[in-house]
C-alpha cells in the first residue's frame, strides 16, 4: 500500500476555467450580485447611512471649529456621536459590520463560493469530456460560437440549480418583493398592534438577510474572476514534496552542520557597514535598553556617525587578507571547506552570519534543499553569552517556524572547558610561540627591566588572556559568561603550564558608559607598560575567527596603547581560524553531537 498522487487538490488550485465556464458563471453572479445590489438601496436608512453622514457632519464641524475657530462649516448641522442617537448609529455600524464580515467569511468563502468552485471544476471535466473545446482547441477553430454559447447556458443553468445559486437568486428576485409586502402590510391601518409588530419584525429579518446575501453574491462573483483567491494562504515556506527522500533509510540521509558566527560587512563602504551595525545594534540581545528610546539614538545618532568611523577600522582590516573579504568571512569560509573534508560525506555543511550575508535563514533553506532532515547548530561561540550564543539560538528557530517540515536540530552545548577546544588554544598558541622564539619568561625584578632577546630567545613580562566584555548588569541578571570566560582561561593557563603570575584574564571592546566586566585590556596594557612591561603575549580564546576585535582593536589599538606607555612589543596570538588541528577536534564536537542519527559513528 501507497498514499495515492495528491492531484485533487492541485486540480482545484491550479485550475483554468474554460471559456464557456467563465463566461457562463460570470455572467450568472454578475447579474444576481447587481440586482442584490440594487434592491438594498431602499435600505439606507435601515442600515444608519443617513444617520451616520450626519454624525460625519458634526465631527468636521467640531473640526473646523477646533482648527479655524468656527469659521468654514459653521452652519453645518449634524449629529453628536455622544448623544443617543449617535450611539445608535455606532451600534448599528458594528452590528452590519459583523453581518458583512461573517458574510464574507465564512459563510461567504466556505459554504458558497468554495462548493461554486468545486462545481465548476465539474462542469469543466463534462465540457472536455463532451468535446467542449478549450482556449487552446479555439485557436485551431474545432469549436462554433453556437456551441460554446449553449455550454455557457448549461453553467448559467447548474449554477442557478444548485442551494448556493438558487438562494442568492431568489435574495435578487423574491426576497425584495417579499420585504416591500411585510412593510405594506406593517403599515396598514387595520392591522393591529401585534400584528404590525411582527411584520416589522419579519422584515427587518428579510433585509438582514438582503444585506448578507448580496455579500455572499459579491464574493462568488469575486470567486469567478479571481478564483485563486479562495486557496488557502500558506504560512509556511513552501517546499516541493519528495518521495524519494522519505523513504530513504535513515542511515543514508545527510546530517547538516551550520556553522553560525556574528557576521561582518560585505565592504568597508559607509552603506555597508550601516547596513550590518543597524541589525547587531537593534538585536535586543545586544543592547537592553528600551527599543522607542534606542531606535531613535541608534538610527539618527548613532549609525549616521559610526558608518564612517567604523568603516575606516574595516578598510584597515580588510587589507590583512589577500582577497575582497574580511579575514572573519575568509577564515570561516576555510574552516568550513576544511572541516566539511574532516567530516566526510555523511555531512553537509554551511556558514551562516546571525547578521550579515549568508544569513542563518538562507543557509537553513539550502540545508532543507539538500533534504537534511537532521541539522547541527555549531555556534562559533565556546563561552556562552545572551548576546552572542542566545541570538544565534533566536534567529535559528524564528527561521525554523516558517517549515511545515521542521528539520530535527541540535544545538552544540557551550564547549568553554571541552578538551577539544582547549587543546586547540594550546595547540596554535604553542605553535606561535616557538615560531617567535617565545622560549623564556621573565619574573625577576632584576631581569623585568632588561629583558630582551639573548641568543634568539624572546623573554616576555606577561600573558594576557582578552575575552570580549560585556556590560556587569547581563551578568548580574543571570548571564554565565564570565564563568565561563574563567573557566577557560584556567584550563588553558593549566595546559600552557603557565603559574598565576604568569597570566591575567581580561575583557575588551567596552561600548557605551554602562560599567562593563573588568579588568578591561586596554588599561591593563597601559598599567603594565607604565610599570615596567616591554613584551607581552595577547590570546584571544573567546574569538575563534581573526576580525576586527582581534586584528585591529588587540594587534593595532591596544598594541599602540601599549608603545605609548613605555611597551615594546606586543605578540598577538591568532584565532584558531581554519587550523587543521582545530578541525579535527572541532569535527570530534560535532560527531559527538550526531550520535544516534549517523550509524557510523
Amino acid at each position: 500500500m501507497s498514499t495515492e498522487p495528491c492531484t485533487r487538490s492541485r486540480e482545484v488550485d491550479e485550475v483554468e476555467f474554460v471559456l464557456p465556464v467563465k463566461v457562463g458563471a460570470t455572467l450568472f453572479w454578475s447579474v444576481v450580485s447587481a440586482q442584490s445590489v440594487r434592491s438594498l438601496f431602499p435600505l439606507t436608512r435601515f442600515f444608519g447611512l443617513e444617520d451616520g453622514l450626519l454624525v460625519l457632519a458634526h465631527a468636521l464641524k467640531s473640526a473646523s471649529h477646533l482648527f479655524f475657530g468656527g469659521a468654514g462649516l459653521g452652519s453645518t448641522t449634524g449629529i453628536p456621536l455622544a448623544s443617543k442617537r449617535g450611539l445608535l448609529f455606532l451600534g448599528k455600524l458594528l452590528g452590519w459590520g459583523t453581518v458583512l464580515l461573517l458574510s464574507y467569511c465564512p459563510i461567504g468563502r466556505l459554504a458558497f463560493a468554495t462548493p461554486l468552485k468545486m462545481l465548476l471544476v465539474k462542469l469543466q471535466k463534462k465540457l472536455v469530456v463532451h468535446g467542449t473545446p478549450d482556449s487552446v482547441s479555439r485557436s485551431s477553430s474545432t469549436a462554433t460560437i453556437a456551441s460554446e454559447a449553449i455550454s455557457s447556458f448549461r453553467v448559467i443553468v447548474s449554477m442557478a440549480k444548485m442551494p448556493q445559486g438558487a438562494l442568492c437568486l431568489a435574495n435578487a428576485v423574491l426576497f425584495p418583493m417579499l420585504r416591500s409586502l411585510l412593510s405594506s402590510a406593517a403599515t396598514q391601518q387595520q392591522v393591529g398592534y401585534p400584528l404590525g409588530t411582527i411584520f416589522k419584525l419579519l422584515g427587518s429579518i428579510v433585509s438582514v438577510l438582503q444585506a448578507s446575501l448580496t455579500v455572499v453574491s459579491l464574493t462568488c462573483t469575486y470567486t469567478q474572476l479571481f478564483p485563486r483567491h479562495l486557496i488557502p494562504s500558506n504560512p509556511w515556506k513552501s517546499l516541493q514534496a519528495d518521495t524519494h527522500y522519505k523513504l530513504a533509510p535513515v542511515s543514508h540521509r545527510k546530517v547538516g552542520v551550520l556553522i553560525c558566527n556574528l557576521g561582518t560587512p560585505t565592504s568597508p563602504a559607509p552603506n555597508d557597514v550601516a547596513a550590518f551595525l543597524k541589525p547587531f545594534l537593534s538585536d535586543r540581545r545586544v543592547v537592553e535598553i528600551t527599543p522607542l528610546v534606542w531606535r531613535f539614538l541608534l538610527n539618527y545618532i548613532i549609525i549616521p556617525r559610526r558608518k564612517y568611523t567604523s568603516g575606516k577600522l574595516y578598510r584597515r582590516l580588510f587589507h590583512t587578507t589577500n582577497s575582497v573579504t574580511s579575514p572573519l568571512t575568509y577564515h570561516t569560509r576555510q574552516f568550513v571547506e576544511t572541516i566539511e573534508g574532516v567530516l566526510g560525506d555523511d555531512y553537509v555543511v554551511l556558514e551562516g552570519m546571525r547578521y550579515g550575508e549568508p544569513s542563518i535563514e538562507n543557509q537553513l533553506d539550502v540545508l532543507k534543499e539538500k533534504r537534511c532532515e537532521q541539522i547541527i547548530v555549531f555556534p562559533k561561540y565556546p563561552q556562552y553569552s545572551g548576546t552572542t550564543s542566545a541570538s544565534i539560538y533566536d534567529d535559528v528557530f524564528e527561521s525554523l517556524r516558517k517549515y511545515r517540515f521542521v528539520p530535527s536540530i541540535h544545538v552544540v552545548a557551550p564547549y568553554y572547558d571541552a578538551d577539544e577546544y582547549v587543546d586547540s588554544l594550546v595547540h596554535v598558541t604553542t605553535k606561535f610561540l616557538q615560531a617567535n622564539h617565545v622560549t623564556a619568561f621573565t619574573t625577576s625584578e632584576e631581569v623585568i627591566h632588561d629583558n630582551g632577546s639573548e641568543e634568539g630567545v624572546v623573554l616576555v613580562d606577561k600573558f594576557i588572556i582578552s575575552f570580549h566584555g560585556i556590560p556587569e548588569r547581563y551578568h548580574t541578571r543571570g548571564d554565565p559568561y564570565p564563568y565561563h570566560c574563567e573557566a577557560t582561561a584556567k584550563a588553558f593557563a593549566n595546559k600552557m603550564n603557565w603559574t598565576q603570575d604568569m597570566w591575567i584574564m581580561t575583557y575588551q571592546s567596552i561600548f557605551g558608559r554602562d560599567p562593563w566586566l573588568k579588568p578591561a585590556t586596554d588599561e591593563t596594557l597601559q598599567s603594565l607598560a607604565e610599570n615596567g612591561a616591554k613584551r607581552v603575549v595577547v590570546v584571544c580564546p573567546g574569538f575563534l575567527t581573526d576580525c576586527l576585535e582581534t586584528v585591529d582593536e588587540n594587534g593595532t589599538e591596544n598594541a599602540k596603547i601599549f608603545h605609548e606607555h613605555g611597551g615594546e612589543e606586543l605578540l598577538l596570538v591568532p584565532c584558531l581560524n581554519s587550523d587543521e588541528f582545530w578541525c579535527k577536534q572541532a569535527a570530534m564536537l560535532i560527531k559527538r553531537d550526531a550520535r544516534g542519527w549517523m550509524h557510523n559513528n
